[in-house]
């Protein structure tokens, strides 16, 4: 049985998605496996083999993230999974960190280092369904899957929400909601009401 599920749900972006494929088979480790859920029609061009990368259909009448998300977990056959989104790369031994953080059986939940794709800076405040990783079975505990809800059920059950420091998942611009860094005075002002009200931002280093 393999360690890690990875979920991609997929909406019609296929060359997005087979951008991610390729990233995912050359640095995946041995224990996982890759789960493309369809939300949309995709006819496998590449002819990929179930040993490589399953493909399953979403039946339920909401093609959303979060039912994506069900869809994969009820599906997988591993305890923990991790959710990236089309055109979302990765490199040799991404997992490793996160892995390590849930030999800590409190932890429920491990948020990676996103990284901009086309900038290779550091992102705030990425989605929250970008990259994250989760243990099935505090998943089961909730109703619901949105994963700005998942985070506060988790927090609220006890379970554990760790972040990484490490550069884990590379993004796409198109799935960051950031704004040009603000320089100067104006800048230094916004910098400030960002971290009081959680604006987003984007870090560099």
């Amino acid at each position: 049985m393999p360690k890690l599920s990875i979920i991609i749900p997929y909406h019609a972006d296929a060359p997005l998605l087979e951008e991610t494929l390729l990233s995912l088979l050359e640095s995946r480790p041995d224990d996982c496996e890759i789960l493309v859920v369809l939300n949309a029609p995709y006819d496998n061009p590449y002819e990929l083999q179930e040993a490589e990368v399953r493909f399953v259909e979403n039946l339920y009448e909401n093609k959303d993230d979060a039912t994506s998300l069900r869809v994969g977990l009820e599906r997988c056959t591993s305890p923990l999974v991790q959710m990236i989104p089309c055109g979302c790369v990765v490199s040799d031994g991404w997992t490793n960190a996160a892995m390590e953080a849930f030999s800590d059986d409190s932890v429920g939940c491990v948020r990676p280092h996103v990284v901009n794709r086309e900038t290779n800076e550091p992102v705030a405040e990425p989605p929250e369904a970008c990259g994250i990783f989760l243990r099935r079975e505090a998943c089961a505990e909730l109703e619901r899957l949105e994963p700005g809800y998942l985070l506060r059920k988790l927090e609220e059950k006890r379970w554990k929400v760790r972040r990484l420091s490490q550069t884990s998942v590379q993004v796409p611009a198109c799935h960051l909601r950031t704004l040009p860094r603000p320089v100067g005075f104006l800048g230094g002002v916004y910098q400030f009401f960002a971290s009081l009200f959680k604006l987003p931002t984007v870090k560099t280093v």
